[in-house]
């Protein structure tokens, strides 16, 4: 069964941790991205949050993977960890001054960001090496799982509280969770690694390896291409998402939190489902059907404008975002050796975060030139013809490039 891994009590209590850092950044990004929607109505500055979140990953995702290829991972979660305690706090002081300016929560974004980047890769390889390895899907699927359940408590302790104790409560809120987590995985769980002293060259040359890691490992290059492709122009969703509820259809703030919760939910289903998926379903197949649903989502959430209407797009959507972000971590997890895992997780996360940060800010500049029902439209018609353009090629080559390419 997919919660096979939580009998082993190490990983248990280590995904306990993670989850409860994960509601704080939960949290700390919706208040974000309600805060943003209070300092302007721009729809550039507004999709600028997320290209902020994405950016750091996108830069510093390959030089985290070869340090957590090379040195103490244990270390390298801490020390992210630490690093983005001290800018929540920061933007905490800041907001209480009453000096946030929508430039200086974008920098401050970004910062906070730097620290997720480091620690992702680490904590991604270090995870899987807590489990045996044909439960390694599986503790893929359950850090999802601990991921979204996050995603729809954050949200709503954002949501509910923001307009109550204001935004500097909740960016506490989130450095607190950063503490617990630091001391916890320093004096509990984490077990330190016992790494061989390595070389100034060694480290240069694991850099440079990993920009060419596909030429070693060439399967890997189609599930990178479509991972760029999906999470593109999916990716419009979450920029876009305050802009649609709270500026364009203008309902009220905690609405933000709740929809975002409720595509928490859809990655839930996603858990419980994905196990017997993966039994009749090959991945190719699973992030076609991807393509497919989020190419839905986008065409409609730009023409509707109730609350529940919202929540079931939502909740499609966070089940189909969720499918792609499971496969793929799972392909990455169990596919490849355990001494370039972390590299490769980089250069994941270069491509997850790239595609974010570009996707959120040309959506951002569509809405601004077209208008959102428009915007969303476009984006919608292009990956439904990504989708087709895959479909067909399964049809009428005999042999998808999926198979070719992509294990599993």
């Amino acid at each position: 069964m997919f919660y096979s891994p939580l009998k082993n009590s190490v990983f248990r209590a280590v995904w306990l941790v993670m989850f409860f850092s994960n509601v704080g950044t939960w949290a700390h990004t919706v208040t974000s991205s309600i805060f943003i929607t209070t300092l302007t109505t721009s729809t550039i500055l507004i999709t600028l949050v997320q290209t902020a979140s994405m950016l750091p990953i996108f830069l510093f995702s390959i030089p985290a993977g070869v340090l957590a290829d090379f040195f103490d991972r244990k270390s390298i979660v801490i020390g992210a960890q630490i690093v983005m305690a001290i800018v929540a706090f920061s933007m905490a002081m800041i907001t209480f001054a009453d000096s946030m300016t929508p430039s200086l929560l974008i920098a401050t974004t970004f910062l906070l960001n730097i620290g997720l980047a480091f620690n992702q890769p680490a904590w991604q390889a270090t995870s899987s090496t807590l489990v045996p390895s044909h439960e390694i899907k599986q503790s893929a699927a359950l850090n999802n799982l601990s991921f979204n359940v996050s995603r729809c408590i954050g949200p709503a302790i954002a949501g509910y509280y923001f307009s109550q104790l204001g935004p500097a409560c909740l960016f506490i809120l989130n450095g607190i969770s950063f503490v617990v987590a630091i001391f916890v995985l320093n004096k509990k769980l984490l077990p330190k690694e016992n790494r061989t002293k390595v070389t100034f060259r060694q480290v240069r040359n694991g850099f440079l390896e990993g920009f060419f890691l596909y030429k070693k490992f060439p399967q890997i290059k189609f599930v990178f291409l479509k991972a760029i492709f999906y999470f593109l122009f999916a990716s419009s969703i979450w920029a876009l998402l305050p802009y649609i509820i709270i500026v364009y259809n203008k309902l009220p703030d905690t609405n933000l939190g709740l929809l975002t919760g409720m595509a928490g939910i859809g990655a839930i289903l996603n858990a419980y489902s994905i196990y017997y998926l993966r039994k009749r379903l090959a991945d190719h197949q699973l992030t076609t059907v991807t393509l497919f649903l989020s190419a839905i989502v986008i065409f409609f959430i730009g023409q509707v404008s109730s609350f529940s209407a919202l929540a079931l797009i939502m909740l499609l959507f966070g089940y189909s975002w969720s499918i792609a972000v499971s496969v793929f971590n799972g392909i990455l997890q169990s596919e490849f050796p355990v001494d370039v895992r972390s590299r490769l997780i980089g250069m994941y996360c270069v491509c997850f975060a790239g595609s974010q940060a570009l996707g959120g800010y040309l959506s951002g500049v569509l809405v601004h030139t077209f208008g959102l029902p428009h915007a969303l439209i476009g984006i919608a018609f292009s990956l439904f013809i990504i989708f087709s353009g895959y479909v067909l090629s399964m049809v009428f080559l005999n042999k998808t490039l999926a198979n070719q390419y992509e294990p599993g």
